[in-house]
């Protein structure tokens, strides 16, 4: 059996050629051409499928996080332009409360959770493994 270290390594290595098209038989087949034992060979693409199934999954969740910080500015811009309308006493601005408090809060909400998202799925790319590190406590 390989060293924790060891496997991490294929890990990545695998995972890169994965990512260039490699595909699971030859990983396998490649892995017990190492001397690995099929427990940790089932491990290694095991976790290495995982890793390329969530990224596709969070492909999608950065184009939502883009999506949420356009129309988070564009409801921003809105809620700036009627607000300004509103405190210098232009006439179509006065009544529109909604449309100054209103656009500023739902843009700059979305702003904000957008960031959130971005910056959480930013933390994750730093480790693609790190989901599988088992936490000591």
């Amino acid at each position: 059996m390989a060293s924790e270290t060891d496997l991490h390594k294929l890990k990545e290595e695998y995972l890169t050629k994965k990512r260039a098209g490699m595909d699971y038989t030859l990983i396998r087949r490649e892995l017990h051409g190492k001397g690995i034992i099929d427990k940790d060979v089932k491990k290694i693409v095991q976790e290495i499928d995982d890793i390329i199934l969530k990224e596709e999954l969070d492909k999608t969740h950065k184009s939502t996080t883009d999506k949420m910080r356009i129309w988070g500015w564009l409801f921003t811009i809105t809620g700036v332009i009627f607000t300004l309308g509103r405190y210098t006493d232009m006439a179509f601005f006065q009544k529109n409360y909604l449309l100054s408090y209103g656009g500023l809060i739902i843009g700059l909400t979305l702003l904000f959770y957008g960031y959130l998202k971005k910056k959480k799925i930013r933390n994750k790319e730093s480790d693609p493994f790190s989901m599988f590190k088992k936490h000591k406590g």
